[in-house]
């Protein structure tokens, strides 16, 4: 089905790569909190808590953007504020140390980007097929496309 929809793939890949980047860091959280910012076990959720905001806070303005926002811009600002909120960390990190809360509170907004997006994106995709909407929303989340 998806083999031949190149815009298909292309959403899938967004959304595909937009999880990676959070993934990515909350696989890295032991190494992370634990060795770069000295902290505990027990404090580990500073991190998710700001995961978690910038999810819910992306999901609530996306309900509220939702048809007065073209779903196009929605995932141009998605693509902005990760942008955005990448080269921030990374520059920060290149002059300063790691520190509480200013390595933290980057990944809320990447968060926070993503679920702004992740509804546009994958209604775009299932745009592609309108009348097998249930095999292309499986299709998405299959790393085959």
């Amino acid at each position: 089905m998806s083999s031949g929809n190149r815009r298909f793939r292309l959403v899938g890949l967004a959304i595909a790569l937009s999880f990676v980047g959070l993934f990515l860091y909350v696989a890295s959280v032991p190494a992370f909190l634990g060795n770069e910012l000295g902290l505990p076990p027990t404090q580990y959720a500073v991190m998710f808590v700001s995961i978690v905001a910038g999810i819910v806070f992306g999901s609530l303005a996306a309900e509220r953007l939702a048809g007065r926002v073209a779903s196009a811009r929605l995932i141009s600002g998605r693509i902005s504020i990760q942008l955005v909120t990448g080269i921030v960390n990374v520059t920060f990190h290149a002059v300063h140390a790691a520190t509480v809360p200013w390595s933290i509170l980057p990944l809320g907004f990447y968060a926070f980007g993503m679920s702004l997006a992740t509804p546009g994106l994958l209604l775009t995709g299932l745009d592609q097929f309108p009348q097998m909407r249930g095999l292309a929303a499986s299709c998405q989340a299959l790393p085959v496309w």
